[in-house]
């Protein structure tokens, strides 16, 4: 986005996603120095914090963004997660305000006490709002996986602008549209390459059994020169 774009943007700043607005800010800030500056160079009918809170959110991972941008999170909620220093825990909030429908007062109260009583993101969801991860079961098509990988799956599929059952939709129709014939043609060459080298490591085991250190040697050379033989090697 260049200035003049950012400059449209915010002047008709109604018609546009909080992203959008956040990235016309960011562009702005580096020319204007300030946010006060520019809601009065452009004069907007909106204040500096308010600019300063969207600029925030720009700076969001781009999955977070786009749930704010969908409206699952209200950007009350996304000034609360940029709070946030470290972005597992920027994650971990947005996919539980998503998931469990968390309330803004209810976000403010877990970012403050992880900032204030420096107790960890889980903890502090676990105060508020009751949740214990280890007892969740996410219903991810059946499949037996355990909150973190959850966690993992949702900001997978966020970060692609999709929920995370068309992610496991997608991941599971791949599977599907394997061609079978491609993969039998796969199984039986590496199942002659088995073959192949299960002979040679009975032939040297054989070779290795004599009781004539001299013959056994003589076997165990032939024995080499035969396999190398049977897998076309001169």
């Amino acid at each position: 986005m260049d200035e003049n774009s950012a400059v449209d943007c915010l002047t008709n700043h109604n018609r546009k996603k909080p992203s959008e607005i956040g990235q016309a800010v960011d562009v702005l800030y580096q020319v204007y120095g300030t946010h006060a500056k520019i809601a009065q160079q452009l004069q907007l009918d909106v204040s500096g914090n308010y600019l300063w809170n969207m600029r925030r959110i720009f700076h969001l991972p781009q999955g977070i963004r786009w749930k704010i941008d969908k409206g699952q999170i209200k950007v009350a909620q996304g000034c609360e997660i940029s709070r946030l220093a470290d972005e597992d825990d920027q994650w971990m909030l947005a996919i539980t305000i998503v998931e469990k429908n968390l309330k803004g007062k209810e976000c403010k109260n877990v970012v403050n006490i992880v900032l204030n009583e420096g107790r960890t993101m889980r903890e502090a969801l676990s105060t508020v709002t009751g949740v214990r991860f280890e007892e969740i079961s996410p219903p991810v098509l059946l499949l037996p996986i355990g909150v973190d990988s959850w966690f993992e799956l949702s900001k997978a599929a966020w970060q692609r602008d999709e929920e995370w059952q068309d992610l496991c939709y997608r991941i599971i129709r791949q599977g599907i549209d394997i061609d079978p014939k491609e993969v039998r043609e796969k199984a039986d060459s590496l199942r002659k390459i088995a073959d192949r080298a299960a002979g040679r490591m009975e032939e040297l085991a054989a070779s290795l059994s004599g009781d004539n250190a001299v013959n056994a040697a003589e076997r165990q050379q032939q024995a080499t020169l035969d396999g190398l033989s049977r897998l076309g090697i001169p």
